[in-house]
């Protein structure tokens, strides 16, 4: 295990959590000799009307694809929000202020500061 995590989020828990919830989103990238390079979970809102990333976590140690992991999961969510109905994405509880606004850079991105979350409709 990496020092260089910014959260040490416990996946092994995350996933005892979220896998009551049929209509979660979990998404693993790899790239190149299976190097993992981001994991992330979310899930729809109770009305389904939204879809949440609530849990993002890149290797810390990089990867080749550096820079694009966050589009790729922005885009795949987007996916999956379209095809469940979801009309908003949202990525919630960014883990500071550097972190939100690289979220903010993203296109057509908002934040919502009284629910800490950022958002973009689909």
């Amino acid at each position: 295990m990496s020092g260089l995590r910014r959260v040490a989020w416990d996946w092994d828990k995350v996933l005892k959590i979220y896998r009551p919830k049929p209509k979660r989103f979990e998404l693993s990238i790899w790239h190149e000799k299976h190097w993992l390079c981001s994991a992330n979970i979310g899930k729809p809102t109770v009305t389904g009307g939204k879809l949440r990333l609530d849990l993002i976590e890149s290797n810390p140690n990089g990867s080749s694809i550096d820079g694009l992991v966050t589009d790729i999961n922005i885009l795949c969510y987007e996916i999956y929000a379209q095809a469940i109905g979801a009309t908003e994405l949202r990525i919630t509880n960014p883990v500071n202020e550097s972190v939100r606004d690289y979220y903010l850079s993203k296109k057509g991105f908002s934040f919502n500061q009284k629910e800490n979350f950022c958002f973009r409709e689909v």
